[in-house]
């Protein structure tokens, strides 16, 4: 019996283990929470992926086309005629030149090539689709009340750039140094998760097999910390909350939640496989290799 208790791990060293294991949780989760972060500011497929997202595009088409029904009535010009030319191809190809600029953005801190849309057919469509006798409002006009309708669609958030956000990124904020730093923070997360690991297993080097137990606790209460960070925000509805100031933004903000979503939800279940892994592991192996005496911590 003397001997069996020598190999066993001091209480004071399973203590340790126990706050360790608290921490190791926790880097874990900057770790998952920094990668999402990254993912959001520097995924260029992400961007383009949200961007051209097909509810996101048919929201888009719907606001637009309601407008221009909205715009034909009140100004008399053909309805059918504009939607041809703000087609949905046409959104597409907008979407994709805003998503490149906005990556460039984050990467580069370039704001001199902010994307316009503008349509030299669009004003034809109007021109000559406008009874010129009962017409109260220039062709031109219509044609720039029609653009800037689009890009206020398609860019919800241009006007708030070309002010205060143009203004920090030119003057105030080094924005690609800083997506730079947080380009690091997932890595620096998985070395002290790591390091803490380590840690763990040196003070369990007398009963290696409990280390498991600490491992897969992290590992799982991380999980359903994800977990239920996700569920907390889902019960916020941010979507609903955008919609009531911008339809359009909130279309990409759904959009963006449900991709980021995955891979969050595929994280949180991988961690707390490992983690029950872990566990069941340890149950089996303690079971097998520690037989009577006293077995609590």
């Amino acid at each position: 019996m003397n001997a069996q208790n020598g190999k066993k791990a001091f209480p004071y060293e399973r203590g340790f283990a126990w706050v360790l294991t608290f921490l190791l949780a926790g880097c874990l989760a900057i770790t998952i929470l920094s990668t999402l972060t990254v993912q959001i500011l520097t995924n260029a497929g992400l961007h383009l992926g949200v961007a051209t997202d097909g509810a996101v595009i048919d929201s888009q088409l719907s606001h637009i086309h309601a407008n221009v029904d909205m715009l034909a009535e009140e100004y008399g010009f053909s309805a059918e005629a504009v939607k041809k030319i703000i087609s949905r191809e046409e959104l597409l190809r907008v979407n994709g030149e805003i998503a490149a600029w906005w990556s460039h953005l984050l990467s580069e801190g370039d704001t001199a090539t902010m994307p316009r849309w503008y349509s030299p057919d669009l004003e034809e469509a109007v021109a000559s689709s406008m009874n010129r006798e009962t017409a109260q409002m220039d062709p031109q006009t219509i044609v720039a009340d029609l653009t800037e309708m689009v890009e206020r669609t398609v860019f919800p958030l241009r006007e708030t750039l070309l002010t205060t956000g143009m203004d920090l990124v030119n003057k105030r904020a080094d924005v690609p140094g800083v997506v730079r730093s947080a380009t690091k923070l997932p890595m620096l997360g998985l070395v002290m998760s790591l390091a803490v690991a380590g840690l763990i297993a040196l003070l369990m080097g007398r009963e290696m097999i409990r280390s498991l137990k600490y491992y897969g606790t992290a590992a799982a209460g991380t999980g359903f910390s994800v977990l239920g960070a996700m569920v907390i925000l889902l019960c916020l509805g941010p979507k609903a909350m955008v919609a009531e100031a911008s339809q359009p933004l909130a279309g990409e903000v759904g959009s963006l939640l449900g991709k980021i979503g995955w891979e969050a939800g595929l994280g949180a279940l991988l961690l707390l496989a490992a983690g029950y892994a872990c566990l069941i592991l340890y149950r089996r192996k303690y079971g097998k290799t520690i037989t009577g005496g006293d077995q609590t911590e």
